[in-house]
């Protein structure tokens, strides 16, 4: 049986600037682990993180989401292989007041695990 592999995503409170496309330092900040398996837009609630474990409110300044897009493993491994998770976009509804609290929410897209490309040389999926 094959598993099927999961996109995974992490969710961090920590005190570092937003650079695009940074990596990831685990040991900083407060993680919650999400996995997504279907190319979609995901939201998550204020109410949803208390669950994981976050006292609320947080300064929506502070929210960051990482992950790392399987859909661009192959079977051959490159010479450049990706290494850590990068930042994602998220977009954060806090009512405007710059604090997210439990009717707060942030949206975010996960291309999913599976993406099939057509192969314009063989002219094959």
């Amino acid at each position: 049986m094959r598993w099927l592999p999961l996109y995974f995503l992490f969710l961090t409170l920590s005190n570092a600037q937003p650079v695009a496309a940074q990596t990831a330092d685990l040991s900083k900040g407060k993680w919650a682990k999400l996995a997504t398996t279907k190319q979609a837009i995901y939201q998550v609630s204020g109410a949803q993180l208390k669950q994981m474990g976050f006292s609320l409110p947080i300064n929506s300044s502070k929210l960051q989401l990482y992950g790392f897009d399987l859909t661009k493993l192959t079977e051959k491994v490159p010479a450049n292989v990706p290494v850590g998770n990068q930042e994602l976009a998220i977009e954060i509804r806090d009512g405007g007041d710059g604090n997210f609290d439990e009717k707060d929410i942030f949206l975010f897209y996960a291309p999913g695990n599976l993406r099939w490309e057509k192969d314009l040389i063989s002219k094959l999926l």
